[in-house]
């Protein structure tokens, strides 16, 4: 009984001190106890862009454990972090971020040591337009389970009395409905401007090509000097208020026609 006692109480003593572990443990477990400093995050800064191109393979979590090195003073290197993103481009499962979906996303990166201490890294993933230019001016747009769309040719000139620029697309359709291509948001020095296209539509399993223009017209003294041109091409079942099957976000280079 009194053996047991004894050993009773030095464990508490243990517990009191610090533990009973080799002195390393207990410096560093007095260390940890006393640390009030949050773990250095190095290779992306605060605030920081990361830019990735339409259409990238891309895993956000593979690029962060390729870029980020975190460090603390008494916990050592880390490798176990959070994070978040909107769910409109990643599933937590991947991690694979859906690059068709341009724009700027926020992302918020948490790392705690083993104080409890934590350090919070917040940048922007950015997600770049398809870019048209001179060096691929006849792009493949789209290309997945409604068919094929190639944006064949881009021109400036006069072409059944109107004077603007012109941009054809090849069309594969392999839907089961009919489909039209055509712009539909277009700006120019960040000023919206309207976008023509010809009323018609690719039948099911067949190919063809639709046209849409930008007109002289419809251009203002704000838009001079453009050196692109921004555009939604839209993928839909018809031109007037048909289904909206997917869209493309592009810029397009004016040089391609210079």
């Amino acid at each position: 009984m009194k053996k047991r006692n004894i050993t009773f109480l030095i464990l508490i003593l243990c517990l009191v001190l610090g533990g009973c572990g080799s002195s390393e443990e207990r410096e560093h477990s007095k260390a940890v106890k006393n640390d009030t400093n949050p773990p250095v995050i190095s290779g992306l800064e605060e605030g920081e862009t990361v830019e990735v191109d339409y259409g990238q393979e891309f895993n956000l979590e593979k690029f962060l454990d390729d870029t980020l090195s975190i460090e603390d003073d008494v916990s050592g290197t880390l490798t176990q972090y959070s994070f978040s993103i909107s769910d409109k481009i990643m599933t937590e499962e991947s991690a694979d971020i859906d690059t068709t979906k341009s724009g700027d996303y926020p992302v918020s990166l948490t790392i705690s040591d083993e104080a409890g201490n934590e350090a919070v890294l917040n940048f922007t993933l950015k997600i770049n337009r398809f870019h048209i230019t001179k060096d691929n001016p006849n792009p493949i747009v789209y290309e997945g389970e409604y068919g094929k769309v190639i944006l064949s040719d881009i021109r400036y000139g006069t072409e059944a009395g109107i004077t603007g620029y012109h941009f054809t697309f090849h069309i594969v359709n392999n839907s089961e409905t009919e489909m039209a291509v055509f712009f539909d948001d277009a700006y120019i020095n960040n000023v919206k401007i309207s976008a023509y296209t010809d009323i018609s539509s690719i039948e099911p399993g067949r190919e063809g090509t639709m046209e849409s223009n930008i007109r002289d017209e419809d251009m203002t003294s704000e838009m001079d000097e453009f050196t692109q041109i921004e555009a939604d091409i839209c993928i839909a079942s018809s031109v007037m208020m048909g289904e909206t099957y997917t869209s493309i976000p592009v810029t397009i280079d004016r040089d391609i026609v210079n």
